[in-house]
């Protein structure tokens, strides 16, 4: 095992250019799901909800979507955003 000693300056390097990758690890996923295309079933599966369900969603105006033909899309970032728009806070939470 071979043992490194770095500077003040050189650490500091590191770590900057560490939380730089990471910022842009972050801005790709971010832009990965703002880009994917989820299906309704899919849709459905992942919020453990029917397709009818999600009918009553669609028909209410409470879940963003769009339809080409027949078929149901929705986009990652609008399901993340309907799940964050109906979060309930937890009121009895012990300290």
């Amino acid at each position: 095992m071979n043992i490194v000693i770095l500077s003040a300056d050189q650490h500091q390097e590191i770590i900057k250019k560490l939380n730089d990758l990471h910022e842009r690890i972050e801005k790709n996923n971010h832009q990965a799901l703002r880009n994917r295309i989820l299906t309704n079933n899919k849709v459905a599966e992942l919020l453990s909800v029917t397709t009818r369900t999600l009918f009553n969603w669609r028909s209410k105006g409470l879940i963003a979507y769009s339809q080409v033909g027949k078929n149901i899309y929705y986009r990652a970032e609008d399901i993340k955003l309907f799940i964050e728009l109906n979060r309930k806070e937890a009121f009895n939470q012990k300290k």
